[in-house]
């Protein structure tokens, strides 16, 4: 009995002290000092041409509480660009967990291309190039006597396989950075629309949701490029025959393992 009795007294208290903070709203947009108006109005500021300051219910009437209880087409707007702007951030928020993932594998795939490429006695890696000759991972042509000498088992991965993997990690890296980008730009989107003291106009809500929608679409096409990104990687050269394998070598093809990333 007494544990709902002190439950009753705390909802009553808490609606008493709501209706006093609805009142002392009111009474300030009235300008009726109440002696609590100051965490109801923003700081008076003065006409930069008239040299007139504002009144209290000049005030008042910047907050954005004020507006989104008084102008039904501000309170349209703003709620139009916070979902617009909360849409958007969710959309990053994937796209980065996906592009983290893309990375992770992305790196695991150029570890296991490197693994299964030829290798000098220098520890360089080595693929055909597709036009007859021999290159290492940075595309230095090998000499001819030392290619001549390499086993090759056939199934090595080409230099156009290992340059599409690196060139989608690059691809993984810009995007990762660009929707990092746009996710801080929301944010300072958000930051204004939710700025009690200096709400945002009308027209700028609108802009901001019109920017919001734009970046969510961009965001779109980053995580769709991804995609056609993945696909394209494994279109490589035609595998070489074993009658082009050469039969008389010198140089051992022990692969040691190699580390990329975490």
């Amino acid at each position: 009995m007494t544990e709902y009795s002190d439950h009753f007294n705390n909802r009553t208290v808490n609606e008493q002290f709501r209706k006093l903070e609805i009142d002392d709203y009111n009474h300030a947009v009235a300008g009726v000092n109440v002696g609590r108006m100051r965490k109801h109005i923003p700081k008076a500021a003065t006409d930069t041409v008239t040299g007139k300051k504002e009144t209290v219910a000049d005030r008042v009437a910047r907050t954005l509480q004020w507006l989104l209880m008084n102008d039904e087409n501000y309170a349209r707007a703003h709620k139009t660009a916070v979902v617009a702007t909360n849409d958007a951030m969710d959309a990053a928020a994937s796209a980065l967990s996906n592009i983290k993932v893309a990375l992770k594998q992305s790196a695991a795939d150029v570890e296991d291309i490197l693994n299964r490429a030829a290798t000098l006695p220098d520890g360089r890696k080595v693929f055909r190039d597709g036009q007859g000759g021999v290159v290492d991972q940075d595309g230095n042509r090998i000499a001819q006597d030392i290619a001549d000498g390499i086993i090759w088992r056939g199934d090595e991965p080409t230099y156009h396989e290992y340059r599409a993997e690196i060139d989608r990690a690059d691809a993984l890296r810009r995007a990762h950075d660009e929707v990092l980008g746009i996710e801080a730009e929301l944010g300072g989107y958000q930051g204004e629309l939710s700025d009690n003291q200096n709400p945002a106009s009308q027209g700028r809500a609108e802009a901001i949701a019109e920017q919001s929608n734009a970046l969510e679409e961009r965001i779109g096409e980053i995580a769709a490029g991804i995609e056609q990104n993945r696909s394209d990687v494994f279109e490589v050269d035609q595998p070489v025959s074993p009658a082009e394998l050469q039969s008389d070598n010198k140089f051992s093809t022990a692969l040691p393992q190699i580390k990329i990333g975490d």
